[in-house]
């Protein structure tokens, strides 16, 4: 189904502004005016929360968190930034992989 990618960034992003705002993380958007594609915006609303919300939760206060979405005719393509300490280069390769994870130490919730 079609959906406009910016929108579901949009609606992620309201989703979340309250626990940025607990946490001093300021959450900037470069969206161009719009994005449709394929997808179904619901899932990738859900998608793009549980980033935002691991961006804000890992990151340290006052830093910035960034969300960008590029599009051309033929590609969408979605980036959210962050200053988290981020996952170790060893376990990327590994990160769709059921029940597979890292140390995860400096992790006591989320979903990354």
């Amino acid at each position: 189904m079609a959906a406009d990618l910016c929108l579901v960034v949009h609606q992620a992003v309201n989703a979340v502004v309250a626990q940025a705002a607990m946490r001093h993380v300021q959450i900037t958007q470069h969206l161009p005016d719009r994005a449709p594609a394929m997808l179904d915006g619901q899932q990738i609303q859900s998608v793009v929360t549980t980033l935002l919300e691991n961006a804000i939760r890992f990151s340290p206060p006052q830093a910035p968190v960034v969300v960008s979405v590029q599009c051309d005719d033929a590609h969408v393509s979605l980036t959210v930034t962050d200053h988290g300490p981020g996952i170790a280069p060893d376990v990327l390769s590994q990160l769709g992989e059921a029940f597979v994870h890292g140390d995860i130490a400096h992790h006591t919730t989320g979903h990354g």
